[in-house]
Parts: structure tokens; C-alpha cells; sequence
């Protein structure tokens, strides 16, 4: 990272919480402004058959702190 880059950095990091997430967003959409249509299909196509599992009762949903749990065992375990 350049001295620029880092004095700016240096800043953003001064900000309230809620200035550098509005800053942080903009910077990463800045990133990547053309969509890929192949990409979105296929989310598309994802989604409707996620939707469907849970619909059809094929599937459940684990709450966040159970999924959450299980990882912080997994890595803390093995460290």
C-alpha cells in the first residue's frame, strides 16, 4: 500500500462505525460494476431450489447460534 493509500486508510479508520461501513460499501461496489448474467441465472436457479426444499419440508433451517456453536467447537477443538 502506497503512503497516499495508507494516510487515507488512516483516516477512514477515524470515523464514526457507521461513516466507514457507508464508505466500505462504496468502495466495494465501486469494485465490479458489470454483472454476469450466466452467474445471476444461476443463483436464480438456486435459490428456487432452496425454496423448494425447505417448502417440501426436504430441508430445515439450523439457527445461526446452533451452526455457530458447532464451528466454534470444530476449529477451537482442533488449534
Amino acid at each position: 500500500m502506497n503512503r497516499v493509500t495508507q494516510q487515507l486508510v488512516d483516516q477512514l479508520l477515524q470515523l464514526p462505525a457507521d461513516e466507514r461501513i457507508s464508505a466500505a460499501r462504496q468502495l466495494y461496489f465501486s469494485l465490479d460494476n458489470e454483472i454476469d448474467k450466466d452467474a445471476e441465472l444461476d443463483w436464480e436457479k438456486e435459490i428456487q431450489k432452496r425454496l423448494f426444499e425447505l417448502d417440501s419440508n426436504k430441508v430445515s433451517c439450523v439457527p445461526w447460534e446452533v451452526v455457530k456453536e458447532k464451528i466454534e467447537l470444530k476449529y477451537h477443538a482442533s488449534n
